[in-house]
């Protein structure tokens, strides 16, 4: 009791007689509960009895929290059984937390810094790991173990010299033992010195012939180098040393996947199924399918593990495809299932981002998919594919002090890929790229946009089924071009214009195929204008690619590319002769299965050819046309005070997703909005949760959030009208408005665009050429600002462009359709006969001779 009190005093100052008293009584009470925890957790931990550890040890420390002092030596205890346990339960995340307590406790202690530096290894932070790696080290400079982990630090790190130099270091102490060569070993592998990593390996062989680590990484070494055989040889005598152990025989079915020997692959995940009472077979076997496209399948062996025995991998590999195969509600229940199984840091991780995607993508819940990828990120600081796609969201909802805080670490995981790429050609980012269409809304450089878009070519043709083989028909057997034009055609406004397009075909010389990769749409329009329309929605892409292959396709053309509802996964068979890139992706695919990109002069000079691995169809006057003449009388819309505007008003607008906005150009946008008192500027709602940060950014820059005007459209005829509304579009600067800034000059309102280096911000300047207002293109910040506040201000210069933009709408070719139908066909033709001829493929200009010097001109002058 007396003890009780001198505690409480010291820590409290003097109390009254009956708080002391009740305090004595309640510790009593208590004491008798914290004793049994702590023995029953401890005597678990010993018993290897982990998961019933953790919760009494972490109880102990919670009811002891206030009364350190009296169990100093058990809470110290405790709390290093309750790091080593989390460990053991892959829940790296608070084990580095407890870790980190002890060494704050016993910085002295070179157990506390190691086990620091194994929970900040498991977590990808390699930088940490060193550090107390190191310290552990210097503490105890004779330990291998140390010197071991400062070895896989440095080899995370990809300073793979010092990696060895440490694993040297490791052997040296040893004098015999296989891990520091072993370790060596897979340095070298992964500094792609393969053939050094064999002599490592063979040097662990010449001492222990049956080394199964040696063997397994000497095999897929093997495969990485191609030698099939060897790899097989190496892998089966792993195998056949530990016939309890089914993994060396998991990695040799992996190599007979890469040769496209998928039915031996089978049968060895048959054969351990048959011997082992395991369910990673088929989870592997549904992982091989979902990669090469095969969604039914992949489907079925998933769910084959969850009746034998439901597991963690298995939902989440199950969620993965249905999210591939856009079943998205599916999607989220199966994640959410793996997560409410997952005990594994790494694999929540992974689950967390998935769900964020399929959030995403599925119901385009932004806020909800950022906090799956914010989960993912404080378990795994390093995973590439959440650091993409958190800043990608903070983009896209205007938080651009987040944005720009997340900017270099997108940078340098693209540096990393694509160096990796370069060095491995059989590696694949997987889901962890950044998406190409999206990159284009960023300030990167066009060398950055090119990295990201090889990134994305290699993963394409990695997910190709290296065995399957298309066949094909002889090209052009009636005479005519086969053509074939591919999309998911799920937007009205594209299925307009290639319908409109394919009236305009001359059927006499071009056999007309329409390929749709879903059966949602309004496809009547197409079958009805197209010689041949197929439905591939729903099948692999191969076998996509062998229908495309058995229609005889000549010239097949991808509307959207790496934009949504592209087609790469089957232009990657290359099932016809000639593959193009039209309209959808203004950029490089560097991808080498397309042949040839479309555009103009002013989209890519030839000075940007370079940027480009396809060839360029010039096409006389804008790549871009449409047509409106079925909405352009379409009636009145709503009144201009339904849509939150006025009469009195100057109304600017901008009809973008918000990811392609940035914080450069909102600031001339508001800057315009001050220096002309009565304007407006009037956005797209979309999404409509960047709302309140778009308002937070203009309040920061003193203007009333009140002058900020957010609509939705619902539909393109009611899109077309309420643009007549607006008085002047301002257009963004990196990801010019496309098939936007055409309606809107449709709809008779002027454009303002500042022409950029990459094709995808000189799109607004190849449009405005093609009808004749270049005077709208700016070449800088400073003049774009000036051209919208002129339009604004002066009315007679207002006028005079918003005339002569009527007058051109139907004298210019931007609208001319029929025109821009026969200069494409010159343009095809010609590659056919390149073809047909056996010439490789080259640049083609087609010139319009009554404006070729016009062109000319307009060229030279934006160079």
């Amino acid at each position: 009791m007396m003890m009780v009190v001198s505690i409480l005093t010291a820590r409290y100052g003097l109390l009254p007689l009956f708080c002391v008293t009740l305090l004595f009584f309640v510790r009593t009470a208590d004491s008798s509960k914290i004793d049994d925890l702590y023995k029953e957790g401890t005597s678990a931990f010993h018993l290897n009895e982990t998961e019933e550890a953790v919760p009494r040890l972490k109880q102990f420390l919670e009811l002891t929290r206030r009364n350190k002092a009296n169990y100093e030596k058990e809470r110290y205890t405790a709390t290093e059984m309750l790091a080593v346990g989390l460990m053991q339960l892959h829940k790296y995340t608070e084990a580095r937390e407890y870790f980190q307590q002890l060494v704050e406790q016993n910085p002295e202690s070179p157990g506390t810094h190691s086990g620091l530096a194994h929970a900040a290894y498991y977590q990808g932070d390699y930088e940490k790991a060193l550090k107390h790696y190191q310290k552990a080290s210097e503490m105890q400079p004779a330990n291998e173990k140390h010197l071991l982990g400062i070895g896989q630090a440095y080899r995370g790190l990809g300073l793979y010299s010092d990696a060895i130099k440490a694993f040297s270091k490791a052997n040296d102490i040893l004098k015999q033992g296989f891990v520091p060569h072993l370790e060596i070993g897979i340095t070298l592998a992964e500094a792609r010195l393969f053939e050094e990593a064999m002599q490592m390996f063979d040097q662990v062989l010449a001492l222990d012939s049956e080394n199964i680590v040696a063997l397994s990484n000497k095999g897929t070494i093997l495969r990485q180098l191609k030698r099939w055989d060897e790899a097989i040889d190496n892998l089966k005598k792993a195998a056949s040393l530990d016939i309890y152990d089914p993994l060396p025989l998991q990695h040799l079915a992996a190599v007979h996947v890469l040769k496209g020997e998928f039915s031996q692959a089978q049968a060895i995940h048959e054969n351990i199924i048959s011997t082992w009472p395991l369910t990673q077979p088929f989870e592997v076997l549904g992982l091989i399918a979902m990669e090469y496209g095969d969604i039914h399948s992949a489907i079925g062996h998933f769910k084959k593990v969850l009746k034998i025995k439901p597991t963690v991998s298995a939902h989440n590999g199950l969620g993965e495809t249905y999210l591939k195969d856009h079943i998205y509600s599916k999607a989220i229940e199966s994640f959410q299932s793996a997560l409410a199984m997952s005990k594994d840091d790494s694999m929540a991780a992974d689950i967390y981002f998935n769900l964020g995607n399929a959030y995403l993508y599925g119901v385009g819940d932004l806020l909800n998919a950022k906090d799956m990828y914010d989960k993912t990120l404080s378990i795994l600081p390093t995973f590439e594919g959440a650091i993409i796609q958190r800043n990608i969201l903070h983009k896209q909802l205007c938080m651009w002090t987040e944005w720009s805080q997340g900017y270099p670490k997108v940078v340098d995981v693209i540096h990393k890929q694509a160096l990796r790429i370069q060095k491995d050609k059989e590696w694949s980012p997987s889901k962890h790229q950044m998406d190409p269409f999206k990159a284009l809304s960023y300030n990167f450089s066009v060398q950055i946009h090119k990295q990201i878009a090889c990134i994305k070519a290699q993963s394409v043709q990695w997910q190709r089924n290296p065995k399957i083989s298309i066949q094909k028909k002889l090209i052009s057997e009636n005479g005519k071009i086969k053509l074939g034009y591919i999309s998911d055609f799920a937007e009205t406004s594209l299925v307009t214009l290639i319908s409109n397009i394919l009236t305009k075909h001359d059927k006499s010389k071009f056999d007309l195929n329409v390929y749709s990769l879903t059966a949602i749409g309004e496809h009547s329009i197409l079958e009805a204008r197209a010689d041949n329309f197929r439905d591939i929605s729903g099948i692999s892409p191969s076998k996509a690619a062998q229908k495309i292959a058995e229609d005889g396709i000549d010239i097949l053309i991808d509307l959207n590319v790496y934009a949504k509802g592209g087609a790469p996964t089957i232009l990657a068979y290359q099932p016809a002769p000639i593959q193009v890139s039209l309209f959808g992706y203004p950029a490089t695919s560097c991808a080498p299965f397309y042949q040839y990109i479309v555009a103009d002069e002013i989209l890519i000079p030839p000075a940007n050819q370079n940027n480009f691995i396809e060839k360029i169809i010039y096409m006389p006057h804008s790549l871009f046309i449409n047509s409106h003449s079925v909405l352009r009388d379409q009636g009145e819309s709503d009144d201009q005070s339904k849509l939150g505007l006025q009469d009195n008003q100057f109304v600017f607008c901008n009809f973008e997703d918000h990811l392609a906005f940035n914080e450069e150009i909102f600031g001339v946008w508001m800057n315009i909005l001050s220096r002309v008192e009565k304007a407006v500027i009037w956005f797209l709602r979309s999404p409509a949760e960047s709302e309140e940060y778009l308002k937070k950014e203009a309040s920061k820059r003193g203007i009333d959030v009140n002058r900020l005007i957010f609509s939705t459209f619902n539909d393109p005829s009611s899109s077309l009208r309420m643009r007549s509304k607006c008085n002047t579009y301002l257009d963004s600067n990196q990801f010019s408005s496309y098939f936007i800034g055409i309606d809107t000059l449709w709809s008779g309102t002027p454009l303002v665009t500042l022409i950029g280096e990459r094709m995808s911000s000189r799109v607004s300047a190849s449009i405005l050429h093609a009808i004749g207002c270049g005077e709208l293109v700016a070449s800088s910040l400073a003049d774009y600002e000036e051209l919208a506040v002129q339009l604004a201000l002066d009315e007679g210069h207002k006028e005079i462009i918003k005339r002569k933009i009527s007058e051109n709408i139907m004298t210019f070719p931007l609208f001319d359709q029929v025109q821009w139908v026969k200069d494409f066909e010159k343009g095809l033709k010609r590659v056919m006969k390149d073809f047909k001829e056996k010439k490789s493929p080259s640049h083609v200009w087609i010139k319009d001779e009554a404006d070729e010097q016009t062109n000319l001109f307009l060229h030279q002058e934006l160079i």
